[in-house]
């Protein structure tokens, strides 16, 4: 039987998660920055366990790249001073 009641569950909307758009993008650099590191260490790994120095170049370019992603708001502060 319904009793006509409404639920007290509510949804978040995005703008109650994070109050500005530099608090989002931050988030979704984030999440990038742990994918591209995470897949970066297992590329790296996987190519010391085969040998092969092409999966052992592409696994440092993209460690690489989740490293200047984590760095990415220093290296713009050292840029533009």
């Amino acid at each position: 039987m319904a009793t006509g009641k409404k639920s007290d569950f509510v949804l978040p909307t995005l703008d109650d998660l994070f109050s500005t758009q530099e608090q989002r993008d931050d988030a979704k650099l984030q999440k990038i920055r742990d994918i591209l590191l995470g897949w970066g260490i297992v590329q790296v790994g996987l190519s010391l366990q085969s040998h092969d120095p092409s999966q052992r170049s592409n696994g440092f370019l993209t460690l690489a790249g989740g490293v200047a992603i984590t760095f990415a708001k220093e290296i713009l502060t050292l840029i533009t001073g």
